[in-house]
Order: structure tokens, then C-alpha cells, then sequence
């Protein structure tokens, strides 16, 4: 019985079981490709080693990039909107301490992510998913840099398991 391995789709990067034609059932391309992007996906979380090496471009560099993420509290979309329209027309105050109570909430989310200066100037980083259950955020990031920290972390974990 052969076995079964997620693959990396070189062209979607989304990890899956290739078909019985090696075709990726999410983009439908050939998963025994060579990648063709530099970059990969990378799921960060507040425990993800940070290494010294941009997640953007690979170069060497000791600055960070912190990523935050707040969580979600009270109504969303149009309950809120209706909600803050009827405190702000009887209840103005009230609606002022609604509006201000956010500011000083903790992150549900604070990870750390090696990222040069000139990569910083061109833009922020944008997750491409972000998992509230888990607190994992999913980046965008260069094959090396991934490799870097999955090494790491396999090099802490490695102390844990053994006590076990």
C-alpha cells in the first residue's frame, strides 16, 4: 500500500495529498514540479523562534518585525454600526467610553518575525490566514527563512522530548 504524504504544492503552496496523477487537487498543477517561488508559507505564533535573517528577502539583519493581532470584542458589522448610531443619539458618553474601551486591551496575539529595514519601507506584512483558535498567524516568507526556523525550533523541542 503506498503511503501517504502531504507535499507542498509548488505552485499554490498550499500543502496537500497529490492524486494518483501527482496533480495538486486545490490548483490542479503538477506537485513534482521544482518550486518555482522563493517564498513559502509559514504559520507564526508567539513561540516561533526569531532568527536572524529577514522572512522577506533572506538577508542577514538582528531587526524584528512584531506582528499583533487584537481580539475580537463585542458586536460586528452592521449590529455594531446600529448599535453605535443609537448610543450616539441618546447616549453620548456612553457611546464615547464604547469607542474608547478598545485602546487598552492586551494583543491576543504578539509574534516576532526577522525582517530588515529596507523590506520594512517597502510595506508591512500581510498574514494570509490567521487562526484565532490557535493563535497562529500564516506568512508569506522566503523557503530559507522557514527552513531556518523550523530548524530552531526541532533544536528546542529536541531538550523537551528527551526529558519526557
Amino acid at each position: 500500500m503506498a503511503r501517504l504524504k502531504l507535499t507542498e504544492c509548488p505552485h499554490c503552496l498550499t500543502h496537500v495529498l497529490p492524486g494518483r496523477d501527482g496533480l495538486c487537487p486545490s490548483c490542479h498543477e503538477s506537485t513534482a514540479d521544482a518550486p518555482l517561488n522563493p517564498m513559502t508559507k509559514l504559520r507564526v505564533g508567539a513561540d516561533t523562534p526569531v532568527v536572524d535573517m529577514c522572512c522577506t528577502c533572506a538577508r542577514q539583519t538582528d531587526e524584528r518585525e512584531t506582528i499583533t493581532l487584537r481580539a475580537a470584542v463585542g458586536p460586528t458589522g452592521f449590529m455594531r454600526f446600529l448599535w453605535m448610531v443609537l448610543v450616539t443619539i441618546f447616549f453620548f458618553k456612553a457611546w464615547r467610553a464604547f469607542t474608547q474601551g478598545e485602546r487598552g486591551r492586551t494583543p491576543a496575539l504578539e509574534a516576532h518575525v526577522g525582517r530588515c529595514r529596507e523590506c520594512r519601507r517597502r510595506g508591512e506584512l500581510i498574514p494570509e490566514h490567521v487562526n484565532r483558535e490557535t493563535d497562529k498567524v500564516t506568512l508569506l516568507v522566503r523557503r530559507e527563512y522557514r527552513d531556518l526556523v523550523e530548524q530552531r525550533a526541532k533544536k528546542a523541542r529536541a531538550p523537551r522530548e528527551a526529558r519526557s
